[in-house]
């Protein structure tokens, strides 16, 4: 998903005198292993036609992977779709999960064998991981009110290739450290995922360039809905991300997620998605939260 950092500027000091180093970030992780989480998240997704309502369960132990390096190793229970409890494998790679915020490698994407109906909530617990380690890697972030932002590289698929046969989006990040609650060693962090200046999704068709909002499109889906028939979908998305974190061990206390995806969708009647039916405009809009 993240790929390279950005290159702090460096201002050049007068000669002979070297530059103090910068402070270290407050927000880095300190593991210790056998430590254990416990995070409970609840999500709606309001979509075109329904509305979903989830929650569910990861737990996590702190261990060392074959490198030595630490890892939170998460085992997700007690789902529940739209007031239905979901019968679940007690044990095993559908439910499993690694994360990690340890400086020295990249958070991983590790749901190849997971669970169909838990790939949502763990992308999303992802996607907090993930703003919380690259917040901690920007080193201009240590006084509230300080901010970076960051590019991010290309665009990201969740794509089946049966159904589901296009799914990206692309964005950047905008980072703010809102404030430092020494007393309670707290720190409210402010991720914005934001559209990037240039478009860096696929979009097979011309009429899917069009701009659905002020900014170049950053999502698009394309499923083959049997028959002869194509939904085609692009958009405009966002997540405003607010994480608090430990100032402690630099573990992720709670997060809260906006992701709303301004949409044009049009069904086709060809692969190519050049014969298609007026479109249809309407928003989705996803809100998660884990404590």
């Amino acid at each position: 998903m993240l790929a390279g950092f950005p290159v702090a500027a460096c201002a050049q000091g007068a000669p002979g005198v070297a530059a103090a180093p910068p402070p270290p970030n407050l927000l880095v992780r300190r593991y210790h292993e056998g430590d254990t989480l416990v995070y409970r998240m609840e999500a709606t997704n309001q979509g075109r036609r329904r509305l979903l309502r989830y929650q569910a369960v990861a737990t996590a132990v702190v261990r060392k992977d074959s490198a030595g390096r630490f890892i939170e190793d998460f085992v997700w229970s007690s789902l529940v779709r739209d007031d239905s409890a979901v019968a679940l494998p007690a044990t095993g790679a559908a439910v499993r999960q690694r994360l990690t915020l340890a400086p020295e490698i990249a958070v991983p994407v590790d749901i190849a064998k997971a669970d169909p109906r838990l790939i949502g909530p763990m992308l999303d617990l992802l996607t907090f991981y993930v703003d919380t380690w690259l917040a901690a890697k920007m080193p201009g972030l240590v006084h509230p009110g300080d901010h970076v932002r960051f590019p991010g590289n290309g665009s990201n698929s969740w794509a089946d290739g049966r159904v589901l046969v296009l799914g990206e989006d692309a964005i950047d990040f905008d980072i703010t450290l809102d404030s430092v609650d020494a007393a309670r060693h707290v720190a409210r962090v402010t991720v914005r995922h934001v559209p990037p200046a240039q478009m860096r999704v696929r979009l097979p068709a011309d009429w899917m360039r069009e701009p659905v909002a002020e900014t170049p499109n950053n999502w698009v889906e394309v499923t083959n809905a049997g028959g002869g028939s194509w939904v085609a979908s692009v958009g405009r998305e966002t997540f405003d991300v607010v994480l608090s974190v430990s100032l402690t061990d630099g573990r992720i206390l709670s997060a809260t997620m906006d992701n709303p995806v301004e949409v044009k969708e049009r069904v086709c009647s060809d692969a190519a998605l050049t014969q298609c039916g007026e479109p249809a405009r309407y928003r989705i809009l996803r809100r998660i939260a884990v404590r």
